[in-house]
């Protein structure tokens, strides 16, 4: 059997019968601006995927010991540098450049807003 050998969905071979690739981060980076207790602290998220992720797909990051915020929809999250990644993510009312926070759980939710490309390398804060 001849396979076709090109890439689909962003992934190599991916036209191949019966190829699998199971979504994974190549990249997954975080910092913090300030290790200070009780002080302002900006979290930079750096991540890039295997494979594509699309709109209505979520990506969680957990656990985030020791933040607090508000729980709920409306976390902001900011440009880093020149990297626009924050503006493919949403809340779940569906507000672009916001998360939804779980302060239980200390947990981020994002929504895909806009296809993201595998092996891009998205950033927010």
């Amino acid at each position: 059997m001849d396979k076709p050998g090109t890439a689909l969905l962003g992934v190599a071979n991916g036209a191949n019968p019966l190829e699998v690739k199971v979504p994974a981060f190549t990249t997954m980076k975080i910092g913090q601006s300030n290790p200070v207790v009780q002080q302002s602290n900006r979290l930079t998220v750096t991540l890039m995927s295997a494979t594509a992720l699309y709109a209505g797909d979520t990506v969680t990051i957990t656990p985030l010991t020791g933040a607090v915020a508000t729980d709920g929809d409306g976390l902001v999250l900011s440009q880093v540098g020149t990297n626009t990644g924050h503006t493919m993510f949403k809340d779940g009312t569906g507000t672009q450049s916001r998360g939804t926070w779980d302060n239980t759980n200390k947990k981020l939710t994002l929504t895909v807003h806009t296809d993201l490309v595998a092996g891009t390398e998205y950033a927010f804060a």
